[in-house]
């Protein structure tokens, strides 16, 4: 391991904590996710995935020690690792498959880890309207990953990359 991309590693897990803690203390929650994900590409372009997984083992830790919302930070937990997701499915002939099985299993397991830690009165108990805010969020998915696909372009193109 390159010096230079492990001190580059650790920059980008600091700086994705600190967009993780301005995002806690925000109204456009989601967004300060989605910020810190796309951070997280970069020590995938970097390092490879290997490394790459343990950056971001190391950012879901410290930010279950530092980030003072826990729920915050399990949302965030799926959202770290889709870098790593996104980068092995690409260029496979089921790419999507892949992409979109990661994301509803995440959904899933969210959905129903809340489910059993959080009030049971604060959950969609109305099929039609569950069915709806499923389908709403392959949509939001959709648009993420294609989001994310243009800055990992901007980053290729814009910052040097080969260290």
């Amino acid at each position: 391991m390159n010096t230079r991309k492990l001190t580059l590693n650790g920059l980008i897990a600091a700086a994705t904590l600190v967009v993780l803690y301005i995002g806690v203390m925000t109204k456009s929650k989601l967004s300060f996710l989605a910020l810190a994900s796309f951070g997280l590409s970069i020590p995938v372009l970097v390092s490879g995935i290997g490394m790459a997984a343990l950056t971001i083992v190391a950012v879901d830790i410290l930010s279950f020690l530092l980030i003072p919302n826990i729920n915050y930070t399990i949302a965030f937990l799926p959202i770290s690792f889709y870098p790593v997701v996104k980068s092995f499915a690409e260029g496979k002939k089921l790419h999507w498959v892949i992409k979109y099985g990661y994301f509803n299993l995440s959904m899933i397991l969210i959905y129903l880890f809340a489910k059993t830690t959080l009030a049971e009165g604060i959950f969609i108990s109305n099929n039609t309207v569950l069915a709806i805010v499923f389908l709403a969020s392959q949509v939001v998915f959709y648009l993420y990953d294609y989001v994310f696909t243009q800055v990992v372009y901007y980053i290729v193109k814009r910052v040097r990359i080969g260290m």
